[in-house]
């Protein structure tokens, strides 16, 4: 906890707890890959890199030694400032119940966006290449539901033909969400068809943009490997200004392409 500086900020334990709190529930409910990924950790800031299990072969200055190079994956780790005022907490200790945190949320989704975007799209590098970057299978969606169904199921077989078995999640954008659960049910609602082709799971996420993914549920397809994870920490104090920052470090690895579709 040392670098996170906590015991160094002017507030009560219970003024943390509330900061705790708040970070919590909000990002427990908008944090969208954790919800349908393997989550390994956390591990420890001090966890650096994950085993690939691949090496490299590197040129040995002896003669009759062969040299290899084990190839890793490093963690990311980020960092999100944002400031609160002193006096707005203090307010907690007097039994305010309703305290200005805008900036602490704006804040945390700003780390929505880092994880969830490493998760799902990508950053460049191999082992953060995303979900979407990856998948084996693309296919065209409708947003009426027949067709949309129709469009699951192919991609279902898909997954199945190459080995792939469920069950399945659906992580859709808002407005492919909207349209398709607003539509006329004809008699059968959509999820109960969902449901009936092996599809337990439907998420919105903010970050897809009318497209979305049909994904393996079985487990060891896709995970989010943590060092540090998510936590608040304190940085500094202008006056009655105190810089408090979100931090984790993470990883994530696309393991099994061919257990993804991606829908657009």
């Amino acid at each position: 906890m040392t670098l996170l500086n906590r015991s160094l900020a002017p507030i009560t334990d219970e003024i943390w707890e509330v900061l705790d709190e708040e970070a919590r529930d909000y990002l427990s409910l908008q944090l969208t890959g954790r919800k349908i990924v393997d989550v390994e950790g956390p591990l420890g800031s001090d966890f650096a890199a994950v085993n690939s299990g691949r090496q490299t072969k590197l040129e040995s200055p002896v003669e009759g030694v062969q040299m290899t190079e084990r190839k890793v994956l490093p963690l990311a780790e980020i960092k999100v400032p944002f400031t609160l005022d002193l006096n707005e907490l203090e307010a907690v200790t007097r039994g305010a119940e309703d305290i200005e945190l805008d900036n602490l949320l704006e804040a945390a989704d700003k780390v929505i966006a880092a994880e969830d975007g490493a998760v799902f799209k990508g950053k460049g590098a191999e082992h953060f290449a995303g979900i979407i970057n990856k998948a084996e299978f693309n296919l065209n969606i409708s947003d009426k539901p027949q067709e949309f169904i129709a469009a699951a199921v192919e991609g279902i077989n898909n997954m199945k033909n190459a080995g792939v078995g469920g069950p399945f999640s659906l992580v859709l954008s808002e407005d492919i969400f909207r349209v398709l659960f607003s539509s006329p049910d004809s008699g059968y609602p959509l999820h109960k068809r969902l449901g009936d082709i092996d599809i337990e799971k439907v998420i919105v996420s903010p970050l897809m943009e009318s497209e979305g993914l049909l994904l393996s549920a079985r487990g060891e397809d896709f995970k989010l490997i943590l060092g540090q994870d998510l936590t608040l920490g304190f940085e500094e104090r202008n006056g009655s200004k105190l810089e408090f920052f979100f931090t984790e470090s993470f990883v994530t690895r696309v393991i099994s392409p061919e257990a993804a579709v991606y829908l657009n």
